[in-house]
């Protein structure tokens, strides 16, 4: 409690303000990114009128020099304030300051940890008197698991405040009492990719009260069981009758028409779940709370299974994360060139005649040669006066605010994501107050931002109100002041569907679109994205409807999302390969696209634009895996010379240069094109992770060297919008550069006996398991795991360990 609420309020004895402060999560924080304060002040005294501030002199680590909200205090009142602020990794506590005309008149000091981004952090909501749910005992298969314990009143009033959580648990509390803004930024939090669970049970109407509009399916009664064998399959423990002693309340009610069942009893869902935007909504229409989940030795797997579920995240989705990048972008204004070398040694060409053969010719004509010494001065006085002039005429007089930005929209959704970047690039030395309007969010790029321009923070203020403002943003002559801007805004998305027709090969697998651009504006450059194929468009004009056909060109399985931060691979296997970080960063641009090596920047506007693009695309765009994290969707994208971003620099002049990149995903319907429904899932749309028994946690099944007595566990399984097939055959495919299958020992995991069965390899690299066969080694959700080690003590090099699902599917 003590981290929570914070070290006593440092104050005159006997002080009428008391200040008290919850810090982040529970305590816990995400380095960079926006970390929720919640601030209670209350006022004995006579009316107050200031500032809270959270300044770097108090504070290390804060990626400004300080954040402060103005606030007012009436006499015998108490408020309930939000701040957000931007922690470095190192930050151990968080002091906050009240201001007023007489200096500070109370502080309050609260501790803080820090959460890895490998590392998973969880909220839960609940007012049980019987306490919280323990989401701890998830053991992560990729970090450690941190549980942030919030009353309704922590949930943050904006969706930023929530972007450091991995999953947010809604149980057993009246979130009937979120304010209207919180319920706003719990929803766009959600489409940005959130997993939200709401459980049911006893106490289901108050739990969906606040969320209704959110959750798969609308409960209005209750019934009541004694088992929950389908909790136990879902969860990997089929073998469990999960029987309870006293009645199991379950809510019931309709699902929506989006929803889908991961669970259910004689026709009742237990578990369902919905997609809204990038995120998903869970319901479970029982009480975590109680018996027989409360006492379940295997609850940690439910969990597990409900948290890694959910499908791939692009690329793109996970913001910038890559400052150094984004300030690149942020200073390359198009069209502001330094003079061409050329033009440099024209000019002192032109010097030289100048002050040389014809000052010397001119005074010889007039035979006054001892006029040199004025003339000379002279010259170089007139010189130097051009040269200053032509500077300031290039810098010209106004302000000009570079503004890039990702705009994402998904199907079904008014509000979508953006993320953006802000250079500030003034003709003269001054200060500037720099606003962001419509609830979005305003933070100093750092790392390079601050080493272009070093007293960028050093007297800088973030203002928190109505709108983010900077103030005294100091900006010298010819560099650029870079900042980050997040928030939502109103869209119209875009209409039609992505057919994925699955065929008996994986070679025979495409997507046939069909859109209508309804978004109300005309894009530049647009391109069709999938896994493992594109298509271009080029100018797609508001209203215009297109249909096309593209190739889905199969690559290597992805890694299962477990949290809202881009994947982090180990060295130890090479799978984090160079060759397909830039492949989304290419597929944007194609043919603008520029290489490290290779042809230059060129000088065309149309190049320029290209480079501005492109260090602006690298900035959030960088794909941790072969497929870019694009699942089995679709996604339009194409640019616009507008933003959404809109700014203000409060009484002075400027002048805007404006790309946009808007990123439309489209439905996806699924169907086969063989008669009998049978198909084979391509790699690409399966995914991997790491069993939490295997001995190499960061191995992955892509360049694995094993040595004797070691082990890799992986666990396959299709897409979550695949899994819906009966498997028939297993298809399992070995390379092996550097040695033969004898090398290989691989074994499969017998749900049906529970042990690990050896696969026959008789030397070769492609093994396909049918019937019984196969359908042993296939557990709840089409899981498959596979054991690969060294035969024999020797050394082995795996360079691929794929898993391919043949069957029906049944839709």
């Amino acid at each position: 409690m003590g981290l929570l609420l914070g070290t006593p309020v440092r104050a005159a004895q006997g002080s009428p303000i008391q200040v008290r402060v919850e810090a982040g999560y529970d305590g816990y924080f995400r380095a960079n990114q926006w970390t929720p304060l919640l601030i209670n002040i209350s006022n004995t005294g006579a009316e107050i009128n200031g500032e809270l501030r959270v300044s770097s002199n108090s504070t290390s680590g804060l990626a400004a020099n300080a954040y402060a909200t103005e606030i007012t205090l009436a006499t015998q009142s108490s408020k309930l304030v939000n701040l957000n602020v931007r922690l470095m990794d190192y930050t151990s506590a968080v002091q906050v300051e009240l201001i007023t005309g007489d200096g500070i008149i109370a502080t309050v000091t609260s501790a803080v940890k820090l959460v890895p981004s490998s590392d998973i952090l969880y909220a839960v909501v609940t007012e049980s008197p019987r306490g919280v749910v323990d989401l701890q005992t998830s053991v992560s298969l990729q970090g450690s698991v941190y549980q942030a314990n919030w009353r309704v009143e922590s949930v943050p009033r904006h969706a930023d405040g929530l972007a450091g959580l991995d999953g947010l648990l809604l149980t057993d509390a009246d979130t009937g009492n979120l304010n209207a803004d919180q319920r706003q930024a719990i929803r766009e939090w959600v489409v940005a990719g959130g997993h939200l669970v709401v459980t049911g049970g006893p106490n289901w109407q108050k739990t969906q009260a606040g969320v209704s509009e959110l959750i798969p399916l609308v409960p209005t009664a209750t019934i009541t069981l004694t088992s929950l064998p389908s909790i136990a399959r879902f969860s990997g423990v089929a073998d469990t009758p999960l029987q309870s002693d006293t009645p199991i309340v379950v809510a019931q009610g309709t699902l929506t028409n989006d929803a889908v069942v991961l669970a259910q009893e004689s026709g009742t869902p237990i578990l369902s779940r919905r997609q809204l935007g990038e995120g998903y909504v869970d319901y479970l229409a029982l009480d975590p709370g109680t018996e027989p989940i409360l006492s379940w030795k295997d609850r940690s797997r439910f969990w597990i299974s409900t948290m890694t579920t959910s499908d791939q995240r692009p690329s793109w989705s996970y913001g910038v994360t890559s400052p150094d990048q984004a300030s690149l972008s942020a200073d390359f204004i198009k069209g502001l060139r330094l003079p061409d070398v050329l033009q440099l040694l024209g000019f002192l060409l032109i010097y030289i005649i100048l002050i040389g053969p014809v000052n010397y010719l001119i005074l010889r004509w007039l035979k006054r040669p001892e006029l040199a010494w004025f003339t000379i001065p002279l010259i170089v006085i007139a010189t130097s006066v051009y040269t200053y002039a032509t500077g300031f005429s290039l810098r010209g007089t106004l302000v000009t605010i570079n503004r890039l930005s990702l705009v994402q929209v998904w199907p079904g959704s008014d509000r979508a994501e953006v993320d953006g970047v802000i250079g500030i690039l003034a003709p003269r030395r001054a200060n500037y107050d720099l606003t962001v309007r419509n609830n979005m969010t305003l933070q100093t790029l750092t790392n390079t931002a601050v080493a272009i321009n070093p007293a960028l923070n050093s007297n800088m203020t973030i203002f928190q109100g109505s709108n983010y403002e900077a103030r005294n943003v100091p900006v010298d002559a010819g560099t650029t002041a870079a900042f980050l801007v997040e928030g939502y805004t109103q869209v119209t998305p875009m209409e039609g569907t992505a057919t994925l027709q699955l065929a008996k090969s994986n070679t025979g697998t495409v997507f046939k679109v069909k859109v209508k651009n309804t978004s109300g504006m005309t894009l530049n450059d647009v391109v069709a994205l999938c896994m493992g194929g594109t298509y271009r468009i080029g100018t797609f004009a508001a209203d215009q409807e297109i249909t096309f056909t593209i190739d889905v060109n199969d690559v290597s399985a992805s890694r299962a999302a477990q949290n809202n931060f881009v994947p982090v691979f180990s060295g130890y296997t090479g799978y984090n390969d160079a060759g397909y970080r830039e492949r989304t960063v290419q597929d944007l641009l194609g043919p603008g696209y520029y290489y490290q090596q290779g042809r230059g920047l060129g000088s065309s506007l149309e190049d320029q634009e290209n480079w501005r693009r492109q260090t602006f695309l690298r900035s959030l765009a960088l794909d941790s895996d072969p497929g870019g994290g694009r699942g089995a969707n679709v996604y339009i994208a194409g640019w616009t010379s507008t933003s959404p971003m809109d700014v203000d620099l409060n009484g002075v002049g400027f002048i805007t240069e404006d790309s946009t990149l808007w990123v439309h995903r489209l439905p996806v319907h699924i169907e086969t094109t063989s008669q009998d429904g049978f198909v084979e899932i391509p790699s690409g749309f399966t995914t991997w992770t790491v069993s939490e028994a295997s001995k190499l946690q960061d191995a992955t099944p892509y360049n694995l060297p094993l040595r004797q007595d070691d082990d890799a566990i992986f666990r396959f399984a299709p897409l979550p919008s695949l899994r819906n097939m009966t498997i028939s055959e297993l298809r399992l495919r070995l390379m092996m550069s550097n040695n033969v299958p004898q090398n290989a020992k691989i074994s499969l995991w017998n749900w049906a006996d529970k042990k690990w069965d050896i696969v026959n390899l008789n030397g070769r690299f492609n093994v396909t398991l049918t019937a019984d066969d196969a359908t042993k080694y296939v557990g709840p959700g089409n899981t498959v795991e596979l054991r690969a080690e060294a035969d024999g003590g020797t050394y082995v090099f795996y360079d691929v360990i794929e898993v391919y699902f043949y069957g029906k599917y049944t839709g």
